[in-house]
This record gives structure tokens, sequence and C-alpha cells, in this order.
């Protein structure tokens, strides 16, 4: 990263103390300014806008704004129509650790059902069932 000498660092993601110190040690390590964006699913349309403002273009981040904006309320008027017996169910897995609090929640917004509670618990495996090509 320092041998490409960014103007800025970003970090889009999870915005807890963890994260927020991590940032703050990369900066201070590397001279680069940098900053952690919320990188939750509902929060898309406010992160371009604050994006434009930092790297000073506006009218691109309020035409990404817009556009994201349109797509959720979209998304969740498609998932309203669908009932919920008919929603696919959903197993995420990524390592030995359960998938985490906003994969879930882009789950539910998008209309699927977790296959199971503790997605840490392999014998709940066997209940997650296959999806169709091409569901998501």
């Amino acid at each position: 990263m320092l041998a490409i000498k960014p103007d800025l660092i970003l970090d889009y993601g999870t915005v807890n103390p963890t994260y927020a110190s991590l940032a703050d040690r990369t900066q201070e390590q590397s001279g680069i300014p940098t900053l952690l964006l919320d990188g939750r699913f509902d929060r898309i349309p406010e992160t371009f806008t604050r994006l434009g403002d930092i790297i000073g273009n506006t009218t691109l981040s309020a035409e990404w704004a817009r556009h994201a904006t349109a797509t959720l309320a979209e998304i969740d008027s498609r998932v309203a129509r669908i009932p919920a017996a008919r929603r696919p169910q959903v197993y995420y897995a990524r390592g030995a650790r359960r998938a985490g609090a906003s994969v879930t929640r882009r789950t539910l917004r998008l209309g699927g059902l977790p296959a199971f509670d503790q997605p840490a618990d392999r014998s709940a495996l066997a209940g997650a069932r296959a999806l169709p090509a091409g569901i998501l």
C-alpha cells in the first residue's frame, strides 16, 4: 500500500472501536489520512454522499446515492410481495465463526431467512437446503 502512495485510505465496513482503532493506527503508521466508512447495507446511500463530500465529487455521489436509494426501495418492495414461507433459507459461512450480524441483516433485507439460529452449530449444517441456481 505504501508503495503506491495513495492520498487517502478508505476502510469500508463495520464501524466499532476495534476498527476505529485500526484506522487510527494505520493513519499513524502510514502518515496517510485514513477514514472508516459505515458499510451497513442500509447506509449505502449515505456512504456515497459522504464519500462524495470527502473526494469533492458531490454531483456523481448524489447520483449514486439516489440510485442506491431507489435500488433499496425496489428490493424492499419485491421482498414484501414474497410470503415468508416461500423465501429461501440461507446459510452463510465464512470460516469457523458465525456469519455475523451484518450478513444476517443483508440476508433478511434481500428476502432470505436464516437456515438456523446458530451457524456455528455444525449439526445444523444437515438442515441447510441448497438454493436453486441463480436465486441470488
